[in-house]
Order: structure tokens, then sequence, then C-alpha cells
């Protein structure tokens, strides 16, 4: 009888244990079709090497994200944002943008025209829901660079000596000022140059972004000029935030 009951327990115990890791594998796989955490890939002629980081244990999206997405003609869309907030929810508002803004891509919208259209989606919720945004648009043939942003830190562009923050207009957080016009500034890169592109959950509080360029710069170059050592030195979880990380290294 004993036996029999022991022998049911640790059946009991066996079923349990593969129920929990079938259900963190299914988990795991619907965070992955979400948000992919990082990796790198090859496209339209650019590596891209990203990497995600929520700031909740155990939940592995959050409201930072990111978007890279090759268009008809060569071009090639990259995109980061932060939608304010943690957790579930905050996942849900990034996972809106981020469908959102592939679809306005896919129908040929420019980097401003994007913010505009989700600015007002944004706007006309009638819900608290802000988000910050950087899209741009690279076209290899030219090697034009077309960014806009909303409440979002500046692109960096390292070409591995030096290492400068990208001047524009920039906009208002979306989903705060309804009908603000966003601009891009169209930028001219070089075969050497890699672009930065990040989160503010890598910006502890009252670090100055001049502070962390500047220390971005001095890991690269110790890195021999490859900005990809960012993706490894940086400390994610530093500021207690959600933090994305972004590296698009140019066709020589």
């Amino acid at each position: 009888m004993t036996t029999t009951l022991a022998d049911g327990r640790r059946a009991r115990t066996t079923d349990y244990r593969s129920l929990l890791t079938h259900q963190q594998e299914t988990i795991r796989a619907l965070q992955q079709t979400i948000q992919p955490s990082g990796g790198t890939a090859e496209i339209a002629g650019v590596r891209v090497s990203v990497r995600c980081n929520s700031a909740e244990r155990g939940l592995h999206v959050g409201g930072d994200w990111y978007l890279t997405m090759p268009l008809p003609g060569g071009d090639l869309l990259i995109a980061v944002g932060d939608a304010r907030g943690h957790g579930l929810g905050a996942a849900g508002l990034m996972l809106r943008l981020r469908f959102a803004m592939a679809a306005l891509a896919a129908e040929g919208a420019m980097p401003a025209m994007i913010l505009n259209r989700l600015n007002d989606v944004l706007c006309r919720t009638g819900t608290v829901a802000a988000a910050t945004a950087i899209v741009a648009l690279y076209r290899p043939a030219t090697r034009e660079l077309l960014s806009a942003r909303a409440g979002h830190p500046p692109a960096v562009v390292s070409d591995g000596a030096s290492t400068t923050m990208l001047a524009d207009e920039g906009g208002p957080v979306l989903g705060v000022v309804p009908g603000v016009v966003y601009r891009h500034t169209l930028h001219r890169l070089h075969p050497a140059d890699q672009l930065i592109l990040y989160t503010d959950g890598l910006l502890c509080r009252d670090e100055a972004i001049e502070d962390w360029v500047d220390a971005a710069a001095g890991t690269i170059r110790a890195a021999g000029g490859d900005a990809r050592a960012l993706l490894h030195r940086v400390d994610y979880d530093a500021c207690g935030d959600d933090a994305c990380l972004l590296i698009a290294q140019l066709r020589r």
C-alpha cells in the first residue's frame, strides 16, 4: 500500500513537472513571437544586432521594442520604441504600436508620417497611452538615412574612431499632443558607419545622454571600433527599467 501511494505521488510530481516545462516552453515561444529578445541578422545588406531586456523578472517582454523590416526597392526600416510603463500592460501597447508601424511602413509611409499616424491613434484612444519612438529608413543604394523622433533619445552613429549623436528636429512623446506634425531629417552615412538606437532604459536617473554617448564611445574604441561590444558590456538591469539596444552595421 505504501509503495503504491509513493508511486502515485511520484507520478503526479512527474506529470506536474512535465506540464510546467510545457507551459514555460509555450510562454517562451509566444514571447519570441511577440518580440524577439535579440540576436543578429543580415537584412538588406545591413548587419543588425539587438537585445531587449524586461525589467519584470520572469517576463521576457515589456514596453521597449524594436522593428527591422526590409522594404520594396531594397530599403530597410529600423525603429526602436518605448511604451510607457512595465509588465503586460506596457507589452500590450508595445505590440499594437509595433504592428501598426509595420503596417504603415508596408504601405510606403515615411518615418515622419508613421509617427504622425501613430500619434493620432494614441491621442484618440481616450486612455492614457504614451510612447516614445525613433523611426529610420535606410537606403543602401545611396547610404541615405531618413529619421524621425517622438520624445526618444537621438540616434548615435560611430565609425569606430568617433561616436556622435545625429542631429534632428525631434518631436513630443506620442499620444500627448493631438495634431502635432513630426518631421524627418536626412543624414548621409559612410561605409564604415554603425547606427546605434536605444531606449532611455539604459540611461539611469539624472544621467545626461551626452555622458552615456561618451561612455559608449570609450567601449567601442576599446573593442577595436566594433559597436557590437555595447550589446555585451551594457548593464541592462542597472536602471531598473525595460531597455533595448540596436546596432546596425552598414556594408563596407
